[in-house]
């Protein structure tokens, strides 16, 4: 999944490298995708409050871009925990295709019986995720990361073309 620390790291650092910021360091110890999302717009919002409110600076397409790649980041989120949660279950059927009919085995990625919302109560779950499924699943994964490292450099290269020699 991708990594929202650079991005983190462009809202809150200033001139040290970004892996010794305390806040960085700090946003390092936060588990779970969710938090993380939350701290990226809660820093975001009060970068792009300062810059309005000091520089004069329109911060509208920049929040509007973090906005749908943190909503796209949070639903992908779900999905990796489908992943990282699920057990692989043996499904066996009967081949049609041939004319001795063998029975074949299948193995599907399935939720965790203890994840009761996603056995509803008919007993077939909500995913069976298939290898090619899975494989489909990391492709968007990292297109996903890619885009939040790109966004991160537009963001970084922004920022300091507003600051400039104008420190908040």
């Amino acid at each position: 999944m991708a990594d929202l620390t650079s991005i983190f790291a462009v809202l809150t650092s200033q001139d040290e490298p970004w892996h010794y910021n305390p806040a960085v360091r700090a946003f390092g110890a936060v588990q779970g995708a969710a938090s993380k999302a939350e701290l990226v717009q809660q820093a975001a919002e009060a970068l792009f409050h300062n810059f309005e409110r000091q520089l004069s600076v329109d911060c509208d397409e920049y929040r509007a871009d973090l906005k749908s790649l943190l909503r796209e980041y949070n639903g992908w989120g779900a999905r990796r925990n489908d992943v990282a949660h699920g057990y692989v279950t043996e499904r066996r059927m009967p081949d049609y295709s041939k004319d001795d009919t063998p029975i074949t085995s299948t193995y599907l990625l399935c939720p965790s019986h203890s994840a009761s919302r996603k056995w509803p109560m008919g007993w077939e779950p909500v995913y069976q995720y298939s290898a090619d499924e899975i494989d489909k699943l990391g492709v968007s994964f990292d297109e996903l990361a890619g885009r939040v490292r790109s966004f991160a450099k537009r963001l970084e290269g922004w920022r300091l073309d507003m600051i400039g020699n104008n420190p908040l």
